[in-house]
């Protein structure tokens, strides 16, 4: 080691602190006691000798740019300088916390610019083509049928390991550090991501299917604690090996050069924020320490961030817009926020109120209870009435509350929506389109109504709910459904 024995202890204690303390994972541990080395190897040159401590603390700021200097014309481009100096900050750190030298000078290096690079994803369709023609590429029963083709077995290995990158947003690394007890996958997985930072993400059924048709060919007898994904000999699976297949399917599918295993991961993310995945949540299911890694998906699509995974069950769903309106009229204006007040409605509602505020309610009998407070209607029927040539925005049809992901109408009478951070709506019935629709645009009123195959009038305009918890509804808040215990009943017009 190009170092004084003083500097060699607190390099070794040093590292010993970035991985039992710091938690890092190994390739960044290997990159700082590279970066460290190196830094070393120039002081023996730059100083006339192995560096001591007393030689550390003497270090000034041109010192350390001389460094960068002679990094740069080895050829490091600004990515990997930034690291280095992120390496020689975190070791001068660490002495100056266990108060064996402070240098001030190194703080005041300035990291070099970065270029703003995007993460580069697949389209779905170039995604679900590639995992496709994974599982089918050039195989054989037996290798000796053809030797140029691969056994079957090793092609839904490479599918199983494409699929889980994809499917669940795993790293090429973590992906092959699973081990043969994690099969067969259960609806959620346990992964050591970086830094031996531990996380749960779900799996979804075409990957435990991909896993399972692999392991049902694979020749090798894996026992509990062996690699799940391995080579021909037997062994872990490595990372070129993946890298490779990548290149092969790109090539045989003219792909374009940013599809690689990584970029899977990517995509992933992506399609999620597409389909309408939470910032947060993606944070958590790719394993990011920080929010603003995860935030540059945001610049790849610009669609709604919103939570995505039990939407297929239709247990979640989220919020497109919120409006109000002090008038009695149809329209409603969108607006950044709107307050649900328990018992009472939508502040600053001209329905807000502990009885009927609907002025043909009100006609009827003033006393009879507000069971009309908020109006939902579920995004889908905006997209259907485009379809069928009309064009509604949200708020347009009196709604309150514009969601998206959940079947509003399928839900049953008392219905509980919790909505963003607090609040709370029980379900009391449907809306009943009134020929005000007409007015919006002719022929609306017929299209918000349907007949199922017996008959039976549907009514398509959307839901009514009371305000059974105050709080804040803004648009792209979560919605999470809680039925009603014992029997549910099917909503009625209120």
């Amino acid at each position: 080691m190009p170092a004084a024995a003083d500097a060699q202890q607190q390099i070794r204690d040093w590292y010993s602190h970035l991985m039992s303390e710091r938690r890092m994972s190994e390739a960044t541990l290997i990159n700082y006691h590279r970066d460290i080395m190196r830094f070393f190897e120039f002081l023996v040159d730059h100083l006339g000798g192995t560096a001591s401590i007393n030689d550390l603390a003497k270090l000034e700021l041109r010192d350390f740019r001389a460094f960068i200097s002679h990094r740069r014309r080895d050829g490091l481009q600004s990515r990997s300088i930034a690291r280095t100096q992120s390496s020689v900050r975190s070791f001068f750190r660490y002495l100056d916390r266990a108060k064996i030298v402070s240098n001030a000078a190194v703080t005041a290096l300035r990291s070099p610019k970065l270029p703003h690079a995007l993460p580069k994803p697949l389209t779905e369709k170039e995604a679900k083509t590639l995992l496709n023609a994974a599982s089918g590429a050039r195989v054989s029963e037996s290798p000796a049928d053809d030797p140029q083709k691969e056994p079957a077995w090793i092609a839904l290995r490479d599918a199983a390991v494409l699929t889980l990158l994809y499917g669940c947003g795993l790293r090429v690394s973590e992906a092959l550090s699973l081990n043969r007890k994690a099969a067969p996958l259960g609806e959620t997985l346990r992964i050591i991501g970086k830094g031996n930072k531990e996380r749960i993400v779900p799996v979804l059924p075409a990957a435990r299917e991909a896993v399972e048709k692999y392991l049902a060919l694979c020749p090798h007898g894996l026992g509990p604690d062996d690699p799940l994904f391995v080579g021909v000999r037997g062994k872990r699976l490595d990372q070129r090996q993946i890298r490779e297949v990548m290149i092969r399917l790109r090539l045989r599918l003219g792909l374009p050069e940013k599809a690689s295993p990584h970029a899977l991961r990517h995509s992933f993310a992506t399609h999620l924020l597409a389909g309408g995945g939470d910032l947060r949540a993606i944070q958590e299911l790719l394993g990011h320490a920080s929010l603003s890694t995860t935030q540059m998906y945001t610049e790849v699509n610009t669609a709604r961030l919103l939570e995505v995974y039990d939407m297929a069950q239709q247990k979640r769903g989220w919020v497109v817009a919120v409006s109000l309106n002090p008038a009695h009229t149809m329209r409603k204006e969108n607006t950044g926020r709107i307050m649900l007040l328990e018992g009472l409605g939508v502040e600053g509602d001209a329905h807000m109120g502990v009885t009927v505020k609907h002025r043909s309610r009100v006609a009827a009998d003033p006393s009879q209870p507000n069971l009309r407070q908020v109006h939902l209607i579920h995004a889908e029927l905006l997209d259907e009435l485009k379809e069928k040539g009309f064009t509604i925005v949200p708020g347009e049809m009196g709604e309150n509350v514009t969601t998206r992901g959940i079947d509003l109408l399928a839900l049953p009478t008392g219905t509980k929506l919790h909505i963003g951070a607090n609040a709370v709506v029980k379900v009391t019935g449907l809306r009943n389109p009134c020929t005000q629709l007409d007015g919006l645009q002719p022929g609306l009123m017929k299209a918000v109504l349907d007949r199922d195959a017996e008959g039976n009038l549907i009514r398509k305009a959307g839901i009514m709910g009371v305000v059974v918890k105050s709080g804040e509804v803004r648009p792209n808040d979560t919605i999470r459904v809680v039925p009603p215990e014992g029997e549910a009943m099917p909503l009625k017009p209120v």
